[in-house]
């Protein structure tokens, strides 16, 4: 394909990339190590595949539920 109209050549070299992008092998240059740790007092973390967790999903198996007045801010 010979292009001699710059809007030709644009048209051309994303047509190009697309067929890259479909055709070749991709291959991953780095890949993230992430190491939790936690006790085995603590239910209901380390549940999720994302990089965060829900603390509000988490307990620890010794605690108890704070009644109103127990934990009071300044």
């Amino acid at each position: 394909m010979a292009a001699t109209k710059k809007a030709d050549m644009v048209k051309a070299y994303f047509e190009v990339q697309d067929i890259l992008l479909r055709d070749l092998p991709t291959i991953p240059v780095a890949d993230r190590l992430q190491l939790n740790i936690i006790k085995d007092q603590f239910r209901g973390a380390l549940t999720s595949t994302e990089t965060y967790e829900r603390m509000d999903e988490i307990w620890w198996v010794k605690g108890s539920a704070l009644k109103e007045g127990d934990f009071e801010r300044e």
